[in-house]
């Protein structure tokens, strides 16, 4: 097999250019210079009213004024047994928040929360595998 010379590229297709649609509020007589201004301020009041929940106000906690930074500690082991079938025996063992840390999640405030969520306690798990 012989390989010879490049392969010429495609040109590239030609981009239709879509005419701009109408503004269905003209702005003001605003001289150019200020009109991105104008502009700027009717786009960051729009999102103000889309991202605005109710009940929010200026003096709302937030969640690091709410609860203070915590740790959650887990440990784990495992360890594989060989068997006489050569499949082997797998036995695990788990600790899910050593130290038992109280740590609240969610403070149970806002529209449709009602009660605070914690974290998990402190728990014990062992898991035993077996290869088939």
């Amino acid at each position: 097999m012989v390989v010879s010379g490049a392969k010429p590229k495609a040109k590239p297709h030609p981009v239709r250019r879509r005419a701009a649609a109408p503004t269905a509020t003209p702005l003001a007589a605003v001289a150019p210079v200020n009109a991105a201004e104008v502009k700027s301020g009717e786009f960051d009041n729009a999102r103000t009213n889309l991202y605005t929940t109710m009940g929010t106000t200026e003096d709302t906690m937030t969640h690091d004024t709410i609860q203070a930074p915590y740790a959650q500690f887990n440990v784990g082991a495992s360890h594989e047994f060989a068997m006489p079938d050569n499949k082997p025996l797998t036995v695990r063992f788990d600790a899910v928040n050593l130290l038992d840390t109280i740590y609240q999640i969610r403070s149970g405030t806002g529209i449709g929360v009602f009660a605070p969520q914690y974290g998990p306690r402190r728990g014990f798990f062992v898991g035993v595998t077996k290869k088939i």
